[in-house]
């Protein structure tokens, strides 16, 4: 399917599953679109914008594993003065 956006077609094939289930693997994928970018695979200003939903979504990743590690030691401490 083509989709016109500001006088230009972009290319929507199917969607394929991206593995982003830790930090590695959002490392990788953006690396993969970056490769993508060098080799013309896809438009500068197309992988720019993929390379940054990737960012937010490792940032939001992160936060999600510190928030996770802070509860475990708040809740040893507090186990701890008990």
């Amino acid at each position: 399917m083509k989709v016109t956006e500001n006088n230009r077609e972009l290319s929507r094939g199917p969607l394929v599953k991206i593995d982003i289930h830790n930090s590695h693997a959002i490392r990788r994928e953006i690396a993969s679109v970056y490769r993508d970018m060098r080799t013309g695979k896809i438009q500068p200003q197309d992988g720019t914008r993929l390379a940054y939903v990737l960012d937010m979504i490792r940032k939001a990743y992160e936060t999600s594993v510190l928030c996770d590690r802070i509860e475990l030691v708040e809740n040893a401490l507090y186990r701890r003065q008990k």
